[in-house]
C-alpha cells in the first residue's frame, strides 16, 4: 500500500532541494511508519509511536531540511493538512521555520 501525497508534495522536496533519491528514501519511512501504525491489520498504535517508527526509518545522514519535509509530510498524512495549504505557501513556511532554526548556535554545527 502506497500512500499518494507525495506527488502532492513535489514543491516542497524541490524548495528544499531534496532530490529524487533522497525523497523516495524519507517518502518512503514517511509510508513505512504509516502503514506499521495506522492500516497494518491488528494495529492500534498512537501517533507518537507512528513519529518514532518514522524517526527509526531516516538514515544516520538526514539533513535538517530533509527531516523537516519528513516530519511535515508524515503530519499532512496523519492529519490531512496538505489540503488546507497550497504547497508553495507551505514550502515558504517550512523554508523560514528552517532558517530560524539554524540560527541556534546548537544547530549549526562547524565543519
Amino acid at each position: 500500500m502506497r500512500i499518494t501525497a507525495i506527488h502532492e508534495l513535489d514543491d516542497i522536496f524541490h524548495a528544499f532541494g531534496i532530490d529524487e533519491k533522497r525523497k523516495k528514501i524519507i517518502s518512503d519511512s514517511v509510508h513505512d511508519a504509516i502503514y506499521q501504525t495506522c492500516y497494518k491489520p491488528g494495529t492500534d498504535l498512537k501517533n507518537s509511536q507512528t513519529i518514532e517508527l518514522f524517526a527509526e526509518g531516516i538514515p544516520d545522514d538526514v539533513t535538517p531540511a530533509e527531516i523537516l519535509v519528513g516530519a511535515y509530510l508524515l503530519g499532512a498524512v496523519l492529519s490531512d493538512t496538505r489540503r488546507k495549504m497550497e504547497a508553495s505557501k507551505m514550502a515558504d513556511f517550512l523554508r523560514e521555520q528552517l532558517s530560524k532554526a539554524m540560527e541556534k548556535p546548537d544547530n549549526n554545527p562547524e565543519p
